[in-house]
């Protein structure tokens, strides 16, 4: 039969099961001819467009939907371009009111042409479909309005997040409306909007926060759970637009926990959008509410969170304020580009029956596809291939062959006339010197970690022997970039013909044993064909010795490791190498070896990219800078220090100083006898120290010196000592030679290379909680109680045990000899200058206790004991002094850059890495040190907290000792520099405190503490705290209060008691 007899016979049906024979066969008619035969006088569409609008036969509409219904299954997306325009009449014919089975048919129709509906398609149709489901005065088509934007979630969730600024008000109204099938599928289509939102953190609210819309009396509620949320991932428009009326209206409520909690759910969001512009459509709604709140509200902690979250959304709509909007390129332009692409495609034509009608609608879907941000190749050809089928010859139209197209068309939109204009632009710049250099690279690509897009349509442009490092703010991408790059997943990057290696320490389990020659070799082998001979002359060439050749590959250093990984690049005849922090954990040395390396003639032809936060080591080896920055690459011509020259606002990457951070360390405790920071509270006098079992000592003859004013940078190769003299200062070591002193008050905090381990049996507590359980009622430290250096040794124990002989006098005043043993010593007096510890004996009652010298049980065994009494006297002045209440822990927190809301209401394991180590080093700093040692604190900190925490350092008033290979951080914090090597150590710098101690400057904690009230702290006095001109004057006048036998403070009590005057 004809195309003519087949419509025909569909107008002519009589019943619903004609009508459906009839639509199926004019439906295989088409699929079997082609869609040209869609269109002219006699086409197909002409049948249906005539049935859809005759308003006076019912049957027909119904037949009109059957047919729209059948060539939507049969022809799928190639149907797509013939009928988006007529899905229109279908829905509005579900709302016939003279016939059921045309609302049915009609309905089922329309569902039938959304399942093949592309993106582009649904986005054609969007406006029409929410103005059917906002003024039909038909229910049934407002209801079928809504389950075909319901459906959108499936075709086009990327152009329903976009539009959910639209969506939520909208479908928001639509659950009042008066009919309640509408209600139920308005409360349907946004929850199944809401599946759009691309934000983990939001989604499991989504049924709450809907619920809300429709039941004010959940509000209150609703934020208070949501006020409870971490907030970790990237903000975009669409999980703004579902949490703001919610926010909205928890500003109307009259609590004002509820206002504050809300001031911070926004201030949380505002910190994680990621494109500025997305904010403004909501400035309208939060803004006002938050002035209002800011000003009006009476509680001042609530008016301060208010203004903080105002002063960030303000903030945050300012630079969206600078962004253009996103706009396609006219139509023509666009076609225009499509056609090039057709014209070298044989046989491939625009014109004709049925192929304008898809040429246009490719040309449409191109154009939108082209305002898309995150739009791949993949999703061109996804959206694309179907309709340019129709455009090809007949041979030619595979879904590979269309798919082909649809690559050519995506990389003719990039740029040109075609391209869209607006958003985020990159700048890119090239001189004289770079064009005659090879290109290796110019693509064009997207990147996302998770849900969050990290790049959009970013160009990367690199020539050969060029060295580019990438720098940004932390968690842009950085490494994912780099990572990217190395598996091949980057679009566009010519991984096929460079030879691409990622330099990193990649050692498995079982190469673990192999030797350094082996372990290289089984690397290299089979991929490059080379032999154990060239291997071991291409270690030679970077200095291993031939007893390094064949030790195990574990036990050598981070700076071996770092040169064997370039070794195995240089074997493979590496195009592109790629670093990632390369110089982390390397000594001085080794990081000039690989700025020489990178440098030199044997990278002269390889092209680099590097991300370091060494930014002496990045401008010594950088020839361009790549910068991240709102989803672009930016690709500036010369190294970090004419970057910053051009950009003033990045100097943070370079200058430690320009940190817009702030971190502040608690000012130490008073020491007993320490009037000023230039006196030495921790040394080592002509020490040496030898490992058990090793044949020489790896330290000998050191002799150094620590006061309150010092900072020192330990500096050395790997493996020199550094670490060991460390621990023979504050005593986890005992010295084999020498002597070691230290004040039996000074309180040290200790910031490990590896933080981590401090905190990873405490994920599951808050930051303040884990304070809390560590320092406890009493200030005792319980993470000091379970090292191995305080933890009594069976063998340590049983010395004890040992009887003691003493002199003690018996009933009869004479003086003799006995031998008793130690149960416990109680507690700690100072005679003079000298310290004495109360012995309680075995079987002895409390009067029979003795007092001894440090030094004398110290001889005997007790100097663990001694210690012990120590930390609790400290702990308990400390815990006096600054009281571990909530408010006390959050200021302390807040002081090391840890937010107050992070630390009270986010546990441990939600933090980001760089929040952990906060959290490290604030509880490493709750005791008041009076010495802060950082090892290797450059690993784990970004430019911005690096700078915050060098500032520290400076306005510190204890002493600092940093071990690190970081010479910019070293001198930007340090003035004196012990050098470890050849097992001695060597003093450089302004070793000398003299000028500190002439100062004379007085130690004093004057914080304010507050109790868990809210209420001020008054600090007890101390008698240490007592200066001599004052103390000489008070024993004068408490000496003749005690003869006159005068009533006295308690503070006077005190005085007298620990200065010994009763007693005188």
């Amino acid at each position: 039969m004809t195309s003519v007899e087949l419509c025909n016979a569909l107008t002519a049906a009589a019943n619903t099961e004609e009508l459906k024979a009839a639509a199926d066969n004019l439906a295989v008619y088409v699929k079997e001819n082609g869609v040209t035969c869609l269109e002219g006088s006699d086409g197909v569409l002409k049948t249906l467009d005539g049935t859809l609008a005759d308003s006076k036969n019912a049957v027909a509409r119904e037949g009109g939907a059957f047919l729209f219904a059948a060539l939507s299954k049969k022809l799928k997306g190639a149907s797509v371009p013939f009928l988006v325009s007529r899905l229109e009449a279908v829905v509005e014919n579900a709302g016939d009111k003279k016939s059921a089975e045309c609302r049915k048919a009609s309905s089922k129709g329309a569902k039938a042409f959304l399942k093949v509906m592309n993106a582009p398609a649904a986005a054609q149709v969007y406006d029409m479909l929410m103005k059917q489901a906002q003024e039909s005065t038909k229910w049934q088509v407002k209801v079928l309005a809504l389950e075909l934007l319901a459906g959108y979630v499936e075709i086009a969730p990327e152009f329903v997040a976009r539009k959910m600024v639209v969506v939520v008000p909208a479908f928001s109204d639509l659950m009042w409306d008066s009919k309640k099938q509408v209600k139920e599928a308005a409360a349907k289509a946004l929850t199944e909007a809401c599946k759009c939102i691309n934000n983990n953190d939001v989604q499991p609210f989504v049924p709450a926060l809907v619920s809300a819309i429709s039941n004010p009396s959940e509000v209150e509620e609703c934020v208070h759970t949501l006020a409870a949320t971490t907030f970790v991932q990237t903000v975009d428009a669409s999980a703004l637009a579902i949490t703001v009326p919610l926010l909205e209206r928890g500003f109307r409520e009259k609590s004002t926990a509820t206002k504050r909690k809300c001031a911070v759910i926004t201030e949380n969001l505002a910190k994680l959008v990621d494109n500025p512009a997305n904010v403004a459509p909501f400035m309208p709604v939060l803004e006002p509410a938050l002035a209002k709140a800011s000003a009006e509200v009476a509680d001042p902690e609530c008016r301060s969170r208010c203004a903080a979250a105002h002063s960030a959304l303000q903030d945050i709509a300012k630079r969206g304020g600078a962004l253009k909007a996103v706009e396609a390129a006219p139509l023509e332009k666009v076609e225009d580009a499509v056609k090039q692409v057709l014209a070298k495609v044989s046989g491939a034509s625009a014109e004709g029956p049925g192929k304008e009608t898809s040429f246009k609608f490719v040309a449409s879907s191109a154009r939108y596809m082209t305002t898309l941000q995150d739009s791949t190749t993949d999703d061109w050809k996804e959206e694309l291939f179907a309709s340019i089928k129709a455009l090809l010859p007949a041979g030619a139209n595979k879904k590979s062959d269309a798919e082909e197209v649809a690559k050519q068309i995506h990389q003719a939109c990039l740029s040109g006339e075609a391209a869209a204009t607006g958003g985020v632009q990159e700048e890119f710049e090239e001189d004289e010197d770079d064009k005659h250099l090879e290109q290796l690279c110019d693509c064009r690509f997207s990147l996302a970690y998770g849900s969050r897009i990290l790049l959009n349509n970013a160009r990367l442009y690199l020539k050969r022997g060029m060295r580019y490092g990438i720098v940004a703010a932390k968690s842009a991408g950085k490494t994912t970039l780099l990572q990217s790059i190395a598996k091949g997943q980057v679009e566009g990057f010519p991984v096929d013909k460079l030879k691409t290696v990622f330099v990193h320490h990649d050692i498995q389990a079982s190469q673990a044993r192999m030797s350094v020659t082996d372990f290289t070799l089984s690397s290299v082998q089979e991929e490059m064909g080379i032999s154990r001979e060239e291997v071991r002359d291409t270690l030679d060439k970077i200095g291993f010795t031939d007893e390094m050749k064949d030790m195990p590959i574990t036990s050598l250093s981070g700076g071996w490791k770092m040169k064997l990984a370039l070794a195995r690049a240089m074997l493979r005849k590496a195009d592109i190498l790629l670093l990632d922090e390369p110089t982390n954990h390397l000594d001085v040395l080794n990081v000039q070896w690989v700025v020489d390396y990178l440098t030199g003639d044997v990278c002269s032809n390889v092209t680099s990219l590097i991300v370091s936060h060494d930014t002496k080591f990045l401008d010594n080896v950088a020839t361009h800078i790549i910068h991240f920055d709102t989803l672009k690459l930016n690709n500036y011509k010369g190294n970090l220090s004419k970057f910053v020259e051009r950009f003033p606002h990045a100097k943070a990457y370079y200058d430690l100083t320009a940190s817009t951070l702030a971190f502040k360390f608690p000012t130490p405790a008073p020491l007993d006898g320490v009037k000023s920071r230039g006196r030495p509270i921790l040394s080592m006098t002509d020490v040496s120290f030898t490992y058990p079992g090793a044949p020489k000592p790896q330290l000998e003859g050191v002799s150094i010196r620590v006061s309150m004013a010092s900072r020192i940078a330990c500096v050395g190769a790997n493996g020199a000592g550094k670490s060991t003299m460390i621990k023979l200062l504050t005593g986890e070591l005992k010295p084999n030679k020498g002597t070691v002193y230290k004040h039996p008050n000074c309180n040290f905090a200790y910031v490990a290379q590896h933080a981590f381990h401090h905190i990873e049996q405490h994920l599951n507590k808050t930051a303040v909680q884990y304070l809390q359980w560590r320092f406890g009622s009493d200030g005792t430290d319980k993470e000091a109680l379970v090292k191995s250096t305080v933890k009594i040794s069976e063998e340590e124990e049983k010395k004890m045990k040992e009887p003691i002989q003493i002199q003690v006098e018996n009933e009869d005043g004479k003086l003799i000899k006995e031998k008793r043993v130690v149960e416990k010593i109680l507690g700690r007096r100072k005679q003079g200058k000298i310290l004495e510890y109360e012995v309680k004996w075995v079987n002895k009652s409390q009067d029979m206790n003795s007092w001894f010298p440090r030094e004398k049980l110290e001889e005997l065994g007790f100097k663990k004991l001694l210690d012990d009494v120590d930390r609790r006297k400290a702990a308990a002045e400390g815990a006096f002094s600054r009281v571990l209440t909530t408010a006390n822990a959050e200021a302390h927190f807040e002081a090391v850059g840890l937010d107050r809301e992070l630390a009270s209401h986010n546990r441990i394991s939600s933090l980001s890495g760089g929040q952990k180590v906060k959290v490290v080093l604030a509880a490493a700093t709750w005791s008041q040190p009076h010495l802060i040692i950082l090892d290797e604190p450059t690993n784990y900190l970004d430019r911005e907290a690096l700078g915050a925490l060098a500032q520290a350092i400076n306005s510190f008033e204890g002493g600092v000792c940093l071990i690190t290979h970081n010479q910019e951080f070293a001198d930007a914090t340090t003035r004196e520099t012990w050098v470890v090597a050849n097992h001695r150590c060597d003093i450089k710098g302004d070793a000398d405190w003299a000028a500190y101690a002439a100062e004379a400057l007085e130690l004093a904690a004057e914080e304010d503490q507050v109790d868990a009230l809210g209420n001020k702290i008054e600090k007890k006095r101390l008698p240490s705290s007592i200066k001599p001109k004052e103390k000489k004057k008070m024993v004068k006048e408490l000496k003749k209060k005690i003869k006159d036998d005068l009533d006295m403070t308690d503070f006077e009590e005190e005085c007298a008691t620990e200065w010994g005057l009763f007693s005188a």
